[in-house]
């Protein structure tokens, strides 16, 4: 899943929209929706953070890997149920009740 920061001054949605372009090549984001915010704090690095799970639309490229990325798939939410990455689970969490 597309990842990254907001950069100094920049609107979440933008900074969604801009992390999308970049990692995965889509140009123009329609809708983005929060459904979900999980703060947490990192002992290794003494921060706190922040993730935020979007429900986007967009015009997808036709193709779809960014200039950063090394490959790209569209991914069945349902393979993360019983997954043991964070990340994954806090997916499967936020988007399976609006979903399924």
């Amino acid at each position: 899943m597309p990842g990254g920061g907001v950069d100094y001054g920049e609107d979440i949605v933008a900074g969604l929209g801009r992390e999308l372009h970049e990692e995965i090549g889509i140009q123009k984001i329609t809708h983005a929706k929060l459904l979900s915010a999980h703060p947490y704090f990192s002992t290794a690095k003494q921060k706190w953070w922040l993730w935020l799970v979007y429900e986007v639309q967009a015009q997808l490229p036709k193709t779809f890997a960014g200039e950063l990325a090394t490959g790209a798939a569209f991914v069945d939410i349902t393979s993360f149920k019983d997954s043991t990455n964070k990340a994954e689970r806090r997916i499967y969490e936020a988007l399976a009740p609006s979903v399924y």
